[in-house]
């Protein structure tokens, strides 16, 4: 596969710096049977199934870009990464009670030694340790939440493509209506155009919604650099689902993920349960990159697999996985689960148009050059669209 087949060129014109005023009034291209239609988002539930379920990615951007003035005048600049799990953060207990660690990428390094601390509020004592070169240690008094604090002292970490600061506005619209778990570092664009009257329009119609976690990572935006893509290290991402999603999966033949980070989730879920369905003993959720291409005697189907992971669930006793995935779905992926996607317009050359690719074949291509055509509006801010699975 070349990735230079998964290139376009476009002017800087298109790029959305910011969203529109009402979130609904964004251009809608829907894509179905090879046919496009030039729309609006506030119609969208007329493109719609009618017996549908539309699956939410309900996680909350946190202000993970923070910089940092140190006492010699030395400028750092941290943009978290990924939160590690709480098993690393035991090995600092004694010392640092109450902490959170995360990946991180570090401007200015140097200039920041190794277990140093960094007092960022005297008040509530709370502190910033560099324990590794690329993991950051957050330390706190027990009279604040965690949530508080990067809300107090970090920035919105809006993408680099939009070449500006994080603005106070973008603390509200870098949000979906929605967002509940905090946790990503990028928002979960595709559902940045949904409005309480998107919400009253779908109600209106039945159509049945459910809410699934991601916490999308940086590495959204990370470009392929390697011209064999089996090389590529794909980002990995925690995820959070329930015995609920599992049974509305099941009890739907069309299924419409609102969002690249939200087919990622469910098709996720369908490889760990042919997972469990080759192997007895698994302790954990855990899909990496290349998975899904591995040679297999046979592939179950959708009901099979997911009643698979509910028969897990059932045994662990549990109604909630927490867990990781790397999937990466570029063209000749076979998707399992996820019938529609509603998604922005992504970059050229990135995992994100390389999904799309597999998801409507060659036909990108046409859905672009339109969308360029007819002034759409490009990336997190810009213009959605609604895609039906190539047959």
């Amino acid at each position: 596969m070349n990735l230079d087949d998964y290139n376009y060129s476009y002017n800087k014109s298109i790029i959305a710096s910011y969203p529109l005023k009402r979130r609904d009034e964004s251009k809608l291209l829907v894509y179905n049977k090879d046919k496009i239609i030039d729309s609006k988002f506030y119609k969208i539930t007329n493109y719609l199934p009618s017996d549908t379920i539309l699956f939410f990615n309900d996680t909350k951007v946190i202000k993970g870009r923070i910089k940092i003035k140190k006492n010699t005048g030395a400028k750092i600049e941290l943009l978290l990464i990924n939160r590690i799990n709480d098993t690393y953060s035991l090995k600092f207990k004694e010392i640092y009670k109450n902490n959170i660690a995360f990946e991180s990428l570090i401007g200015n390094s140097k200039k920041w030694k190794l277990n140093s601390e960094i007092i960022l509020k005297k008040k509530n004592k709370i502190r910033l340790i560099k324990v590794e070169s690329n993991k950051v240690l957050f330390s706190w008094n027990e009279n604040i939440l965690w949530s508080d604090i990067i809300n107090n002292i970090g920035e919105m970490p809006i993408p680099p493509y939009l070449n500006r600061n994080s603005q106070k506005i973008d603390n509200k619209v870098y949000q979906t209506i929605y967002s509940k778990k905090e946790g990503a570092i990028a928002s979960p664009t595709a559902g940045l155009h949904f409005t309480k009257k998107t919400f009253k329009e779908i109600n209106k119609k039945n159509i049945n919604i459910d809410y699934l976690t991601l916490h999308v990572g940086m590495g959204t935006f990370k470009p392929i650099t390697s011209k064999n893509i089996h090389e590529h290290n794909m980002h990995t991402e925690e995820v959070f689902f329930t015995k609920k999603n599992l049974k509305n999966i099941l009890n739907h033949n069309s299924i419409t993920a609102v969002g690249t980070t939200s087919i990622r989730i469910l098709e996720s879920i369908y490889w760990f349960g042919v997972k469990l369905l080759k192997k007895r003993n698994i302790e954990e959720f855990c899909v990496k990159s290349f998975e899904p291409y591995e040679k297999h005697k046979f592939l179950p189907t959708k009901n099979e697999s997911i009643c698979k992971v509910i028969d897990y669930m059932n045994k662990k006793n549990i109604n909630t996985i927490r867990g990781k995935t790397s999937i990466f779905i570029f063209p000749g992926y076979k998707f399992m689960i996820c019938n529609q996607l509603i998604t922005n317009f992504h970059l050229p050359k990135s995992t994100l148009i390389l999904l799309i690719a597999a998801f409507i074949g060659d036909s990108w291509k046409k859905v672009y050059k339109f969308a360029i055509k007819n002034n759409y509006r490009f990336f997190s801010y810009g213009d959605s669209s609604l895609l039906f699975k190539k047959d």
